[in-house]
């Protein structure tokens, strides 16, 4: 909670949770999402005015918003402070959910810096004006931690910056996350986490880094680059480009499923880099079985992935995927799917076709697999 309090003079008082205001986190969902809620008391005589109806109205809101906050009787004490210290003021209160506590999670970081932060103004604010809120932001030693979180998960650094907003969308988004460590408890007694500690995987650590872009005017979105490294298991790289659909629409509630139904698909490449989890894969199948790493790779060539195709119509396809996947086994460096369909294809079309006929996705988006390149 923060309250500011506007003398005629021109003096200001800033509190944040009662206390004087010393810096703002950046991370507070009421700066980034407008998560939260303000009350302007005018003061007159040393006295707030209607300060009960205030109170009320945002006890209300708070409900509403479902967020929990119950020092009222605390904010009121405040209020009255801020009001007794001069004979006419205006005091702006802002109650916010606060910095990822909606699940009673917390973040902390060592140092941090905003760029090109971008205050609006009244009429901005009432015509609810487009702008981009900063234009960098930079973290250092991040951890988040909260109720479901045991072990904290930490990041050596958090880099972001925002290109133009033209048309209500920010024309660049970078976002680059480094030493990022997940620790192993978060996984626990799920599917994934007993994976990876049959693989012996202790702890992982990974690099993200996210590259994407939008032209307003072709009304195209492409990811130029997504990707997740882990050490010691491998890189998985996405691109790709979508067009036919406006971000300003995708947002409008009149207009958004008229948006996602013009939404198309252009092109996708997903492609993984391997750094040992295909050897340790090997190695767990091979111990299961009580055979050998070769073993494994002629089972799985002339057996199981043969039998997993056989539902895919294209036969074309069949064989190249086969023959990709089987050199890849005997040398695993990367293996890349590359969908470039002749003409854009409706996401919609390519949604259906996954859920409910699946094999017949080879004919829709004209995928090609490549092994080592």
């Amino acid at each position: 909670m923060s309250a500011a309090g506007v003398a005629p003079s021109g003096l200001i008082r800033a509190l944040i949770d009662g206390q004087p205001a010393v810096g703002l986190d950046v991370l507070d969902r009421g700066l980034h999402y407008g998560d939260g809620l303000f009350e302007t008391i005018a003061c007159r005589a040393g006295h707030a005015r209607f300060l009960d109806l205030h109170l009320q109205r945002l006890t209300a809101g708070c409900t509403r918003l479902g967020i929990r906050y119950a020092q009222f009787p605390a904010i009121a004490a405040t209020i009255r402070e801020l009001a007794a210290a001069q004979p006419a003021c205006v005091i702006k209160l802002i109650l916010t959910r606060g910095s990822a506590t909606a699940r009673g999670e917390t973040a902390k970081w060592t140092t941090g810096s905003l760029a090109g932060v971008v205050i609006p103004t009244p009429d901005e604010i009432k015509g609810h004006g487009k702008f981009r809120p900063f234009k960098a932001v930079a973290m250092s030693a991040l951890a988040l931690s909260g109720t479901d979180i045991a072990t904290p998960v930490v990041a050596a650094s958090f880099a972001a910056n925002i290109g133009d907003v033209v048309d209500g969308a920010p024309s660049t988004i970078l976002v680059h996350v480094t030493g990022v460590k997940v620790p192993m408890e978060l996984a626990a007694n799920t599917l994934a986490g007993t994976l990876v500690g049959l693989l012996d995987y202790k702890t992982l650590l990974a690099d993200v880094t996210m590259d994407s872009a939008y032209d307003t005017a072709a009304h195209t979105a492409a990811i130029n680059a997504l990707t997740i490294d882990i050490a010691d298991v491998g890189k998985i790289t996405i691109a790709g480009k979508a067009s036919g659909f406006s971000v300003r629409a995708l947002a409008d509630s009149q207009h958004s499923a008229d948006a996602r139904a013009a939404a198309q698909l252009d092109a996708l490449s997903v492609r993984l880099d391997n750094a040992g989890f295909v050897e340790r894969l090997l190695d767990m199948q091979a111990k299961m079985l009580g055979g050998t790493r070769d073993d494994v790779r002629a089972q799985l060539v002339d057996g199981a992935l043969p039998f997993a195709l056989s539902f895919v119509d294209n036969a074309a396809f069949r064989d190249q995927f086969l023959a990709a996947v089987t050199v890849f086994l005997k040398d695993p460096h990367s293996l890349t799917i590359t969908f470039a369909p002749a003409k854009p294809v409706p996401l919609g079309q390519v949604m259906r076709a996954a859920a409910h006929r699946p094999g017949t996705l080879p004919d829709l988006l004209t995928p090609t697999v490549e092994a080592n390149n």
